[in-house]
């Protein structure tokens, strides 16, 4: 009983939905880095426009064109993922025995690969860091450089002037706040799953909290029979 999930949760003791879960975000977000991995041909090999294929045809793209567009683009990829991942963190936690906490904590995708030894962990850590954090490279497109080492602020102001009001005053700052607070949520999952999945303090505290009130209900429940038994004994003897 103390391992069901709340009436509310679609959740429960499947590890082959969490991995099912963990499948769909690994896919979307190998997505989001194949979009981060084209803007870094950008900075490297500084084309002029890049090509990109879709059903009828194609579309070229400048830099800055496809910096909004990717901005725009993994915002909305990674919101999926962060969906994805937290629903399997959440049913990791209702998972009860051995073959099904190894199942999941070693599926081969680094953001939910468990790692038990301290220098393992670190080196997750930094490598999920990276590997969450890669829509950052965006902001390379839309602040001049050069104007800003040589502190230039008048090309600075000019360059901001010249882009359309609407991404660069509006679109593009809400757009980042909320990619940034995405990629934030992520991290704080995958971190979620560096945790044991059995025995995990903060879920074996809620499941005692729940046996705690099965227990104070059965006490109670005892308590008002022992009230009724003696009632029963009453009244035989007056009787």
């Amino acid at each position: 009983m103390r391992l069901d999930p709340p009436g509310n949760s679609m959740q429960g003791a499947n590890a082959e939905a969490v991995v099912e879960s963990l499948r769909h975000a690994r896919k979307l977000h190998t997505l989001s880095l194949l979009l981060a991995g084209i803007a870094l041909l950008f900075i490297v090999f500084k084309p002029k426009t890049i090509t990109l294929p879709y059903l009828a045809g194609s579309f070229k793209f400048d830099d800055l064109s496809y910096a909004f567009l990717a901005t725009i683009l993994s915002t909305g990829i990674l919101s999926q993922v962060a969906s994805f991942i937290d629903s399997a963190l959440q049913g990791a936690h209702y998972l009860n025995d051995r073959r099904a906490a190894m199942l999941v904590g070693h599926f081969p995708w680094l953001l939910s690969k468990f790692e038990s030894d301290p220098a393992g962990k670190r080196q997750s850590r930094i490598l999920r860091f990276f590997m969450i954090f890669h829509p950052l490279i965006y902001i390379y497109f839309f602040v001049p450089w050069s104007a800003l080492a040589i502190g230039d602020w008048s090309a600075v102001i000019s360059h901001y002037e010249q882009m359309p009001v609407i991404f660069g005053e509006y679109l593009l700052p809400f757009v980042y706040i909320i990619l940034i607070r995405i990629c934030l949520r992520i991290f704080k999952l995958s971190e979620g799953f560096q945790k044991p999945i059995l025995f995990d303090a903060e879920t074996e505290r809620s499941r005692r909290i729940d046996m705690e009130r099965l227990a104070e209900a059965f006490e109670r429940q005892a308590n008002l029979t022992a009230e009724l038994v003696e009632l029963l004994k009453e009244r035989r003897k007056k009787s």
